[in-house]
Formats: structure tokens, sequence, C-alpha cells
């Protein structure tokens, strides 16, 4: 159960569903609108208006495993990538407060986001306003400031 479906559930008073998202590419958001909305979320955006930016170092079927840029994930079509910032076995995660602080994840986000503001490909399309890095950590959140 979904945080969001846990506070409706929990508090008295009317809700609204909000069935159609414009944010994520309609291939990232198949699974939550079918694991999480019983594939009732729709797509507001077509799959051209969420073009994956050709300045970052994609997978790809052509080139090896160990040639895939920080990659963790095996390549496919859509435009997710999952980057690996440490090794097996280290923590690198610590505790600030009852928040936690991952100082290596907050460079690699920091590297990430720098690239896609100076790729001038992007330039007409992309801005400061138009990216949003999540974290559920108000600690990470100061790493990234």
């Amino acid at each position: 159960e979904s945080l969001f479906a846990r506070l409706a559930r929990l508090r008295a008073g009317a809700t609204h569903f909000l069935g159609v998202q414009y944010r994520m590419h309609p291939e990232i958001a198949a699974y939550p609108a079918k694991a999480f909305y019983g594939g009732q979320l729709r797509d507001g955006v077509a799959a051209a208006a969420r073009r994956p930016p050709q300045s970052f170092p994609w997978p790809s079927w052509k080139t090896p495993p160990l040639a895939w840029p920080l990659s963790l994930t095996m390549p496919t079509a859509v435009p997710l990538c999952f980057i690996g910032v440490g090794h097996p076995g280290e923590t690198l995660e610590v505790q600030s407060g009852t928040s936690k602080m991952n100082w290596r994840e907050a460079g690699a986000v920091a590297d990430v986001v720098r690239d896609l503001l100076r790729d001038t490909s992007l330039a007409s399309r992309v801005g400061v306003a138009d990216l949003a890095v999540l974290t559920p950590y108000a600690a990470q959140v100061a790493g990234y400031t």
C-alpha cells in the first residue's frame, strides 16, 4: 500500500484520484501504473516528448557490459539507468540525526545534473526548472545544495 493510499484510508474526507501523469516517460510510468494504481494511471505525455538526452552515456546492447558507463542494469530502449556508486560490502550511508546521507551518491547526482545542464542539444528544452532530484532523506538534500 502506497503512502498516499494509507493517508487516504486513515484520513476522513474526500479524496480525488489524479489519473494522468505528465512527468515520466510512458515506458518508465508503466510499472508504477500497473503495480500501484491497478492500471488506472494514464500518460498525458507521449514518449516522443520525453526523449532521452543524447549526451548521457546510456548503456547499449552494442557495447560490451564492461563498457556500460556506471550502469548496473542491462540496457533497454527505455531511458532508464541505475548508477552504481559503491562497491560490494562497502557502507556509504552515514546517519545524520534521524536522516541519512551518502556523499558519493550526492556527487554522482550532481555530476549527472551538471552534464545535462551543459548539454547544448538540450539547451532549448531543459533548464534547472525542468529537472528534479528526489530523495526521502533531508540530510541527502543538504548534500545537493
